[in-house]
């Protein structure tokens, strides 16, 4: 029982694995916004901005509009139009 536990060599050992998922996520966020389409998907992100702009006008998802996706991403979206202004390219960024 020489061990000795909390010698802190579990945590350097990780620090480079966390740089390279790091970098991994920054370049294909890059990418993805890069081959991004300049217009809006009716049927993607259409159907979505409209449930946040519903919601927005004080709907309730499921009582007052129908919606395929649950509730917590529509009222996530919401309160990013909120915070950011009602701009599509925050729907689509939100999604990559």
């Amino acid at each position: 029982m020489s061990e000795t536990f909390g010698s802190g060599t579990a945590q350097s050992e990780n620090t480079p694995g966390y740089l390279i998922l790091t970098v991994i996520f920054v370049v294909s966020f890059l990418v993805n916004v890069v081959a991004m389409e300049p217009q809006l998907g009716v049927y993607d992100e259409g159907l979505v901005l409209v449930g946040v702009l519903r919601i927005k006008a004080g709907d309730v998802p499921y009582r007052d509009f129908w919606t395929m996706y649950g509730p917590g991403q529509v009222y996530l979206l919401a309160g990013l139009f909120k915070a950011c202004g009602d701009y599509g390219i925050i729907g689509r960024i939100w999604d990559v």
